[in-house]
């Protein structure tokens, strides 16, 4: 686990530069997107986006050394898997606007490149 450490650390350095990028640089956008929700959670809202990347981090981890897949083939599998279980769903089933799920659906692989990108790059 300790060998794992510096890439495991390395993607949930990432990830929130990019969210809190993201919320700083295009915040409204996003609640347009639908990433605002409803408000109930906001006595969590601090915490909730690390405590999120740090859990998915710890899984995407788990699926890289249990499949034995290098780590970009892992991340582009749980990218596409993620925008077929959430933006076709709701774009086939709940009427969701295609251009807003075409947009989250790159948000996701941006995400998810970036994780297989720094992952591998410190694994090395």
């Amino acid at each position: 686990m300790t060998n794992r450490l510096k890439p495991i650390v390395g993607v949930i350095v990432v990830n929130l530069v990019i969210w809190y990028g993201l919320v700083f640089l295009a915040g409204d956008w996003l609640v347009e997107l639908g990433f605002g929700g409803d408000g109930s959670l906001d006595l969590l809202g601090q915490i909730t986006m690390p405590v999120y990347v740090v859990i998915l981090t710890l899984f995407y981890d788990t699926v890289i050394q249990v499949t034995g897949a290098s780590a970009m083939t892992a991340a582009m599998v749980l990218a596409f898997a993620e925008i077929m279980a959430t933006e076709v769903l709701l774009v086939m089933f709940a009427g969701a606007v295609l251009p807003y799920a075409l947009i989250t659906a790159g948000l996701n692989l941006v995400f998810w490149w970036a994780s297989g990108l720094v992952y591998e790059k410190l694994s090395e």
